[in-house]
C-alpha cells in the first residue's frame, strides 16, 4: 500500500477509446483519479 503524499507508481491503463495511456503521459501535471466499483456491487 501507498502511503499518504508518496508517489504513485507508473502503470499503464485503456481509456475510454481503448487506447493504452501511462501514467508517465502526465509527468509535470497534476491529474485526478477516479474509480468506482462495479456497477451493482456491494460496496
Amino acid at each position: 500500500m501507498l502511503a499518504e503524499g508518496s508517489q504513485a507508481p507508473d502503470f499503464t491503463l485503456k481509456n475510454q477509446h481503448g487506447e493504452d495511456v501511462t501514467l508517465g503521459d502526465f509527468s509535470g501535471q497534476w491529474i485526478a483519479m477516479f474509480w468506482y466499483p462495479k456497477a451493482a456491487t456491494p460496496g
